[in-house]
């Protein structure tokens, strides 16, 4: 089938359309990593958003249960260049075509990726439709034209690995991934949480610390999670990750803001400014903490910024035992678990 993608400002790419025959309407992305694309399209962080990678090949690895970061697809759709039609991995289980055919998420092939890369680079990111070869653009422009930011929206999550361990973790989920609760389940017992979860619940649990998780990237965090948070601080040792890092700086009443060109790729340099190492980090995001509204706050410090925008990658609330971190990092020596996940395990476990 043919089929093209209609972006906001009425660009159009033509390409074929793979999987269900329908419209799907979404924030448009582009993500610049060369692997991971089963990850990426199961990730939360991506819910309601238009995916498209800038490398080529997809799909030529198939697809793995063990892989996915949610139980869903969570993209409303894709766009690549090349929907490999093979796949050849000791792993794999399945085609990707068939990932994104079970959970009704239309692909379209055929598009020069970079190209339209370029154009949300010159443009910034912006609402898009992917349709059927035949269905009238002046339909869609509309609709693009009052789509604003998707909300937020709650995300199923993968159930929590077992675990032997004394040390209980409570998460705030506002979306949290697959491995990211299989990290934290390899040296603590977790309890997962909602959103909307009352503080009186979580403490109920007597945690020795709270984990508020990532999210959708393209979106504010819910003011209940805010909310949570802000009774949360100085009660128990908080990490935010991700969006949860947006909603933990909003709690300190720093300001979010949109960057005109998300973070979407597995290259992205960051600078730890009190010892000026520098290290390449995973991200996913569009949302950040204006960093004027952070370093204008009593007791918030900034711990790392991005090396290219000077964007707040990390900080911390001196004295509140509240640390945030925009960007996944995995140290050597922490095997696959996150470097700020252990340092914060550590904390909790005084060593």
């Amino acid at each position: 089938m043919k089929g093209y993608i209609l972006l906001a400002d009425g660009t159009k790419l033509a390409g074929t359309l793979v999987g269900p025959a329908k419209t799907a309407f979404g924030w448009l992305v582009a993500n610049t990593s060369v692997v991971g694309f089963q990850e990426m399209v199961t990730d939360p962080a991506y819910k309601g958003a238009i995916l498209a990678f800038t490398y080529p090949e997809v799909g030529n690895v198939g697809v793995a249960a063990g892989f996915s970061e949610s139980p869903l697809v969570q993209v409303e759709g894709l766009v690549v260049k090349v929907l490999s039609e093979y796949r050849s991995h000791y792993l794999s289980e399945d085609d990707f075509r068939n990932l994104l055919a079970k959970d009704g998420v239309p692909c379209l092939a055929g598009v020069d990726t970079r190209a339209l890369a370029v154009r949300l680079r010159d443009a910034g990111e912006m609402p898009a439709a992917i349709a059927l070869e035949g269905t009238d653009p002046e339909t869609l422009k509309r609709p693009l034209a009052r789509r604003e930011r998707p909300e937020f929206r709650p995300s199923k999550t993968a159930p929590v690995p077992p675990s032997q361990s004394a040390l209980k973790v409570a998460v705030l989920s506002l979306g949290v991934r697959r491995s990211l609760v299989q990290q934290l389940s390899s040296c603590s017992a977790v309890e997962i949480f909602p959103p909307d979860a009352a503080v009186q619940d979580i403490m109920a649990a007597r945690p020795a610390g709270v984990l508020i998780s990532d999210g959708p990237g393209t979106c504010l965090p819910p003011m209940k999670a805010v909310d949570t948070i802000k009774e949360l601080i100085g009660r128990a040792p908080l990490l935010g990750c991700g969006l949860g890092h947006v909603a933990l700086g909003m709690a300190l009443e720093c300001a979010p803001t949109f960057l005109k060109r998300g973070h979407h790729g597995a290259n992205y340099p960051v600078r730890n400014v009190l010892t000026g190492k520098v290290e390449v980090t995973q991200q996913r995001h569009t949302v950040a903490l204006d960093r004027r509204s952070l370093e204008g706050k009593p007791g918030v410090e900034v711990l790392s910024e991005n090396v290219n925008d000077g964007t707040v990658e990390g900080f911390r609330a001196t004295g509140l035992s509240a640390v945030g971190f925009q960007q996944i990092l995995v140290a050597p020596q922490a095997g696959l678990v996150n470097a700020h996940l252990k340092a914060f395990v550590d904390g909790l476990l005084g060593k």
